[in-house]
């Protein structure tokens, strides 16, 4: 998402904006996430997960799930909460 001096990359508007006036939205939160898992970034992914205020989804539960899961953590219980907070 971050491409350097200040810069985001807008999925909706599909240009580089200006970090400090439009905030990135959620599917540019996602889509960030799964670039990351995708270069195996994982914790970095679930991070970003982390800032999607509707963890609920079922598509960033799956993300969720597959970033776990790649870094190993296979026997973690369920425990609610964020994605940045529930994984570490």
């Amino acid at each position: 998402m971050n491409c350097g001096n200040g810069l985001v990359w807008s999925g909706e508007a599909q240009v580089y904006i200006d970090c400090r006036s439009v905030a990135p939205t959620e599917q540019d939160f996602y889509n960030e996430a799964r670039t990351l898992a995708d270069e195996g970034r994982y914790q970095a992914a679930l991070d970003t997960l982390g800032h999607i205020k509707n963890q609920e989804q079922a598509r960033v539960l799956n993300l969720i799930g597959y970033n776990t899961r790649k870094l190993g953590r296979i026997d973690l219980p369920w425990r609610g909460g964020r994605a940045d907070q529930r994984a570490r």
